[in-house]
């Protein structure tokens, strides 16, 4: 199939004018879809004219193209231009070159030039910046999209190549691509905030496009471990982390334990001139992150952020999103007839609550079936509520592929591999199905999953995911049953499933603290049969690890386990923490492990009774732990974070305790600089350590001056071999028919629907 196929009428119109204008000379406005008279481009006027058309109807029998352009020429005959060209990205054998030639000479006395789908094809390799700046044409190219689906990028999409062409089918150029890609060519770090469903993920996605077509790695991080691990500084690298603050809703200890290994990682991808990293998140979470935490809340961050709003989709780019989605669907013409009717289209472009996740809902096939005449009513209600989308379908499941998605809900926000979903959605179904006195067979796992691929979810090499984030937001919604919530403590055995189910009891029930108590307690008799993947398995599954297993970072288990013992008074938790922060080893290490023991050890001050006998057994337990941390080696962010955790937060007892493997990293980062920044090979990543040997200094009081020396010799080293940072040309959007996409244009453009 041609590249054409990839590109809407719009984007054709666009392709062939950049065409017209290498092959002219000439510069042609652009006219967008309505009552032109004919014209999609135009240099000069009256009888100097030279006029641009172009017919983008690859779906459409010749016959009824051709008497499309017939019916064109009456318009273009009253124009009367010097010149005329047509362009269509149909295949012209010469027998149909010849019919429209002769329709053409028939109608007008200009010279006619007609260019089928091979001659644009030959323009597009005599001027190849062409294809450049069109990004559906490069990206549909076979070459682009091997190199996409063996860069790393399917591991985080779960994309195949089909998808992935659909996803760009419906894709509308605006301006938020250009804003965004100068925002992280400037500051190397991006950050995609916005509210749900706006497309966050999509121009993230869009971004990484452009530089893997660059030969750029990718790498689609889970967590900031992942990122330190992954960073090679030999090569250009861009980073993505979806929904870095959380999904649905802040998770604020996760935060407080994450923030400055964050702050460091960013730090480290500023100053690197060979790195890129993008991150999203929803706006509110964003904002409420920052009232709590410092290093959200820093310029660097804010003049990094880049707010992707609905109002930053002009009427012609809201037009054409719902377009391309229609144009895709498997909806009939009767349908697009309904629309057409009436000003319904003009209320769903302009409703206040249009939403490119809504309008990819209303014209997916995991729709219910919706007759032609009540479709515009349909679109307009998922519009009001989206609720409406997933709730009749989600009724109409059968119990066990409802329990499939619930168990999906509560387990992972990026997916999970089938053998670690397994074993979790049988204990809560045989409890939810023995409860409510439902039957349940042997295959019920294998008939939910079959049943509920394309329409509910997706299954890519084994993961499981969401076919659509809002799928997610509704089950968040329905989920408030707490006769229902209570049954599932009971059956859980993942301990990262029953962290996910923890905080949604919190967030759903924060003003019940009675509730979410209930539901402690519950937590608390059944510790010992979750999975704590630390070497001691209470449960008969095997967590033999996967590739991609989701497993629950060390101190976010402590933490749940003492939260838990808060809220129930079971001191048995406490016990049984004592005893995970006694397993030795642990690994892996998670980067900002030390950090997170410090910030636990501060949760145990404040959160746990001065008289309690185990408090002191505890923080010592905390106390070795941490320091077994810094004698295994960590960066020099880190332990500038870890000192001054201390300072803060530890009584002199501690400090004393933890005073020696301090000192002898400190010594170590002074005494043996050439050893501790071997690993650096940037002038931006040994600036930055620069800095921080001198904040390390002057808490240590030590002397930087040698340091100094070596690193400033290293940096002119580094300088002198660095090339210039790549150059991004990429084709920007034009807002020269943004403020004329009048309803008259708008109706013309669908009605284009029917002609294909």
């Amino acid at each position: 199939m041609t590249r054409l196929a990839n590109l809407s009428y719009a984007d054709f119109e666009d392709l062939c004018r950049d065409i017209a204008q290498e092959e002219t000379g000439l510069r042609f406005s652009a006219f967008g879809p309505g009552p032109d008279g004919g014209v999609d481009g135009r240099h000069s006027s009256g009888r100097n004219a030279t006029i641009i058309q172009c017919k983008h109807y690859l779906k459409s029998p010749f016959s009824r193209l051709r008497k499309i352009i017939e019916d064109e020429m009456v318009k273009v005959k009253k124009l009367n231009p010097k010149r005329y060209l047509l362009y269509i990205s149909q295949s012209l054998t010469p027998k149909k070159f010849d019919q429209l030639k002769k329709v053409l000479d028939n109608s007008l006395e200009c010279a006619c030039e007609i260019f089928g789908q091979e001659d644009i094809e030959a323009s597009l390799k005599r001027f190849p910046n062409i294809e450049k700046s069109h990004i559906k044409l490069w990206l549909s190219s076979t070459a682009v999209l091997e190199r996409i689906l063996h860069s790393g990028i399917e591991v985080f999409s779960n994309m195949t190549k089909e998808e992935i062409l659909d996803d760009l089918r419906v894709y509308v150029h605006n301006r938020s691509l250009d804003d965004a890609l100068k925002i992280l060519e400037k500051h190397r770090v991006l950050i995609i905030s916005g509210p749900p469903g706006v497309g966050k993920t999509t121009l993230a996605r869009i971004i990484a496009y452009h530089y893997l077509q660059r030969n750029w790695n990718f790498f689609a991080i889970n967590s900031l471990e992942d990122g330190f691990a992954k960073i090679d500084r030999s090569t250009n690298t861009i980073f993505y982390f979806d929904d870095f603050l959380g999904r649905i809703a802040l998770d604020r200890q996760a935060l407080l334990r994450k923030e400055s290994a964050l702050f460091s990682f960013l730090n480290l991808v500023s100053r690197s001139k060979n790195t890129r990293f993008i991150l999203t998140t929803r706006a509110h979470i964003f904002e409420e992150a920052r009232s709590i935490s410092d290093y959200i809340d820093d310029k660097k961050l804010q003049f990094s952020k880049y707010i992707l709003n609905v109002e930053a989709y002009t009427r012609r780019v809201r037009s054409h999103i719902l377009f391309n989605h229609l144009t895709v669907s498997n909806l009939s013409s009767d349908h697009y007839a309904s629309l057409l009717q009436g000003d319904v289209l003009k209320k769903i472009i302009d409703h206040r609550n249009y939403n490119p996740r809504v309008i990819a809902s209303i014209s997916s096939a995991c729709i219910e079936k919706v007759e032609p005449e009540r479709y515009p009513h349909f679109i307009l209600k998922a519009l009001e509520n989206p609720e409406t989308i997933w709730a009749k379908p989600f009724a109409a499941l059968p119990m066990r592929s409802q329990n499939l998605l619930i168990c999906l809900y509560f387990f992972s926000e990026t997916g999970v591999d089938v053998p670690q979903l397994t074993p979790a959605y049988w204990a809560m179904h045989s409890a939810v199905s023995d409860h409510f006195s439902q039957p349940r067979k042997i295959d019920d796992f294998e008939k939910a999953l079959r049943s509920l691929e394309s329409g509910f979810i997706t299954i890519s090499d084994q993961l499981v995911d969401f076919v659509n984030p809002s799928l997610r937001d509704y089950l968040k919604a329905y989920l408030v049953d707490i006769g229902f919530i209570r049954l599932l403590p009971n059956c859980a055995t993942e301990i990262i499933w029953c962290h996910n189910l923890w905080n949604h009891v919190k967030t759903v029930f924060s003003s019940q603290p009675e509730t979410c108590q209930m539901i402690a307690s519950k937590f608390s008799s059944n510790y010992n049969r979750y999975i704590w993947d630390v070497g001691e398995n209470k449960s008969t599954f095997d967590p033999t690890p996967f590739v991609s297993r989701k497993v629950l970072p060390f101190a976010e288990k402590i933490g749940l386990l003492l939260e838990w013992s808060n809220l129930s008074g079971n001191d048995d938790l406490v016990d049984y923490a004592c005893k995970l922060l006694n397993i030795r080893p642990l690994n892996p290490w998670n980067h900002d492990e030390g950090l997170s023991m410090i910030k636990l050890h501060v949760w145990i001050e404040e959160s746990v009774c001065s008289g309690y006998k185990k408090k002191k057994q505890l923080q010592e337990a905390v106390c070795d732990r941490l320091i077994e941390v810094v004698e295994s080696g960590i960066s020099i962010e880190e332990l500038l974070h870890i000192l001054e955790g201390i300072s803060a937060n530890f009584g002199e007892s501690f400090r004393a305790k933890v005073k020696g493997c301090l000192d002898a990293a400190i010594e170590q980062e002074f005494d043996d600089i050439e050893n501790c920044t071997s690993h650096l090979d940037t002038s931006g990543e040994l600036e930055q350590h620069k800095e921080s040997i001198g904040q390390l200094a002057e808490i240590a009081g030590r002397v930087p001056d040698d340091a100094y020396a070596y690193l400033d010799e290293r940096i002119l080293e580094c300088e002198e071999l660095e090339h210039m940072e790549p150059d991004f040309d990429y084709r920007e959007y034009s807002n020269e028919m943004a403020d004329r996409f009048g309803d008259a244009e708008v109706k013309n453009l669908f009605a284009t629907l029917l002609n294909s």
